[in-house]
């Protein structure tokens, strides 16, 4: 399994609806080799539950591309990127991206492969449109799957030839405040006794919904109830809690 954020001691994995919608789309694209897009908004838990997915894909060899370490995404810099991932080598000092893609298309004609694009939010629509042709040529053959924050599905959008392609779409979202206390009771023993009212509290002061929030916060408030001898969370801990993430304090 992937790391949780924070390496968090004790936390147990949500495998909410999103979770393993994700699990299922992965595979859906895998198998069909069709074009997938997993989105959503920062610290929802998307990358964690993509990470999870390609692990338990068998038989397919998965090229993933991290689009963040680079700027404005060019085309030659994406050919340059894919030519990396999926070769295990460095690309040669080409003029254009032409006689990369060239290179690609052997490789990518077999075996099979699932190419992941994070922070797919990046490319603009002329490296789009050069994943998409590269996916359409006769002689390859390969997955791929867009993976992106925010502003993701509204730039892939953009581009109909691409949107008409993808077969599979997940948008990931913060819990809904409904969903806060069941989820968070099962998350970590320190909520196992916490009343609802308090757990919503810290959500509306604090993690609104978001995963990565929670973890924070959950890792902060186990410490301290360590360091108290408590067991459990109380308005004490959860108080000083928002204090060290920097909410309730006031100057």
């Amino acid at each position: 399994m992937p790391h949780h954020f924070l390496d968090l001691p004790g936390a147990r994995t949500l495998k909410t609806r999103q979770y393993q919608l994700t699990q299922r789309i992965a595979a859906d694209v895998a198998k069909d080799l069709a074009m997938g897009c997993v989105h959503g908004p920062a610290g929802t838990g998307k990358t964690f539950a993509v990470e999870a997915a390609l692990e338990a894909l068998t038989g397919l060899p998965i090229v993933y591309c991290q689009l963040s370490a680079l700027g404005n995404v060019t085309p030659y810099q994406l050919a340059r990127e894919l030519f990396k991932a999926v070769t295990g080598a460095e690309p040669p000092r080409e003029r254009s991206r032409f006689p990369l893609l060239e290179v690609l298309e052997d490789y990518l004609a077999a075996p099979a492969r699932m190419v992941v694009l994070d922070e797919a939010q990046r490319l603009n629509g002329d490296c789009l449109e050069m994943i998409r042709q590269l996916h359409d040529s006769r002689r390859t053959r390969f997955a791929v799957l867009y993976v992106g924050g925010n502003g993701c599905w509204e730039r892939l959008s953009r581009e109909p030839m691409l949107k008409s392609r993808i077969y599979r779409r997940l948008p990931f979202m913060p819990l809904t405040p409904d969903a806060v206390p069941r989820w968070m009771r099962y998350y970590h023993t320190i909520y196992a006794q916490t009343n609802k009212e308090l757990l919503t509290s810290i959500d509306e002061t604090y993690a609104e919904g978001v995963l990565r929030n929670w973890a924070a916060f959950t890792l902060t408030a186990a410490e301290l109830c360590s360091e108290s001898g408590r067991e459990h969370v109380d308005e004490v801990v959860v108080g000083n809690v928002l204090s060290l993430l920097g909410g309730g304090v006031e100057d």
